[in-house]
């Protein structure tokens, strides 16, 4: 009965196994066709498979859809990212996060199961150039009581409310509202 039960649970665990080695197989064909792209900057072929919206860091606004990207790739795709990319091979530097998708390294980009581009956690020099003077922007124009923050994390708006959220440094966050009709 003993030899039953061990040979019952060495027989289910191989079988995952194998399933997870089979995805593997299957992931692979995604990241080599990724990295391909990469490689030619075909922005067009990349843009189709992408999952829009495609987020940004905030302030920085998210890439809408495939004209947008096809736009923005050279910002968001700079030398370095693209090189880490074109460096890569389907066995070495990505890895199967199962259900999650698929992740470059330590998550600078993801691809989801299917093999389409869900997260580029990668910022280029010319997106946190333009996310600094976007950010400096917006504290000209707030009132000078909430003027100061080290990073904004969100503003939204309600039928009433303007609400702002920001990150004041030291894991201190401030939310900060008015009436939607004031400055």
């Amino acid at each position: 009965m003993k030899i039953r039960k061990v040979f019952l649970i060495a027989l289910i665990f191989c079988s995952s196994f194998a399933v997870a080695q089979e995805s593997k197989v299957e992931y692979q064909k995604f990241v080599k066709k990724f990295i391909d792209n990469i490689k030619s900057d075909n922005k067009e072929a990349l843009g189709d498979w992408v999952v829009y919206p495609l987020k940004r860091d905030y302030p920085l606004p998210d890439v809408a859809n495939k004209t947008d990207f096809v736009k923005r790739y050279a910002e968001i795709f700079d030398a370095t990212l693209r090189n880490e990319i074109i460096k890569s091979t389907p066995a070495k530097g990505w890895n199967d996060m199962g259900l999650r998708g698929i992740m470059l390294n330590h998550g600078s980009i993801w691809l989801d199961i299917d093999g389409r581009l869900t997260a580029v956690n990668y910022q280029s020099k010319a997106e946190t150039e333009l996310r600094n003077k976007l950010i400096a922007s917006q504290k000209k124009s707030l009132d000078p009581s909430i003027a100061f923050f080290q990073t904004p994390i969100c503003i939204l708006e309600t039928s009433e409310f303007k609400i702002r959220i920001d990150n004041l440094g030291n894991n201190n966050y401030r939310y900060a509202s008015w009436s939607i009709k004031k400055k």
